[in-house]
């Protein structure tokens, strides 16, 4: 078996993770391949570009979130390789492999003690126009990474409050997707300013975007909004 290795050095950090899991492959004698977009953080002979790691491997680790997922999915094209998804995001539907995980995860493998799960994916054409995600915008009219700051406006949910039932929706948690969004004790300008505080100890942010994540954020009088 031969493990290719892509990361997202917005989320893992010097490449920890990553590293991480080169560590548990060599002591299985497992061989892999580490996309080269990560060579100035993980100087490992074994970079290569993302072409040839879908190519050679059997098995792809997508360390990120679900963004990332999906970013190395359409970057594999029609090569279909299985790709395990290393959650170094909040809250991974995709990406569901935690960190600690890793090694019982290549044990998995090793022994052929896994299922693959088959994903849909659609593509998007009209009059030959393309369509970016938000990160990829961001970056093309801003020139950098913009980071999103996630807040929680106090807003409830008509599947919450008895409107239109009270047990919410399948694809939210039972804090509104909002679990790590900002403390709605706090004001908007607070909740911002503690967001940028917190990324500025992880990486170095210039751009931001405002990101009502908890419930729904427009669910509430206009006067409110």
């Amino acid at each position: 078996m031969i493990v290719g290795i892509y990361t997202n050095l917005n989320k893992d950090i010097d490449g920890v993770a990553a590293k991480q899991l080169i560590n548990i492959l060599v002591k299985k004698n497992v061989d892999y391949y580490i996309c080269s977009n990560s060579i100035d953080l993980i100087n490992d002979s074994n970079n290569i570009s993302f072409d040839k790691l879908v190519d050679l491997s059997d098995v792809i680790f997508a360390f990120g979130g679900d963004g990332t997922m999906l970013k190395v999915v359409s970057l594999s094209n029609e090569n279909q390789k299985p790709i395990v998804g290393v959650n170094l995001g909040k809250i991974g539907f995709l990406t569901d492999v935690a960190v600690d995980q890793m090694e019982k995860a290549v044990d998995s493998l090793i022994k052929g003690n896994y299922k693959i799960e088959k994903r849909q994916l659609l593509k998007v054409k009209t009059n030959q126009s393309s369509y970016y995600s938000l990160n990829e915008a961001l970056k093309e009219r801003y020139g950098e990474k913009v980071y999103k700051l996630t807040l929680n406006a106090g807003c409830t949910c008509p599947n919450r409050d008895g409107k239109l039932g009270t047990r919410g929706c399948i694809f939210c948690s039972a804090g509104g997707s909002g679990d790590f969004a900002g403390n709605p004790s706090l004001s908007i300008t607070e909740q911002i300013e503690e967001g940028k505080k917190q990324l500025a100890g992880k990486r170095p942010a210039e751009k931001y975007i405002a990101y009502f994540q908890a419930y729904t954020n427009t669910y509430a009088p206009t006067e409110y909004l």
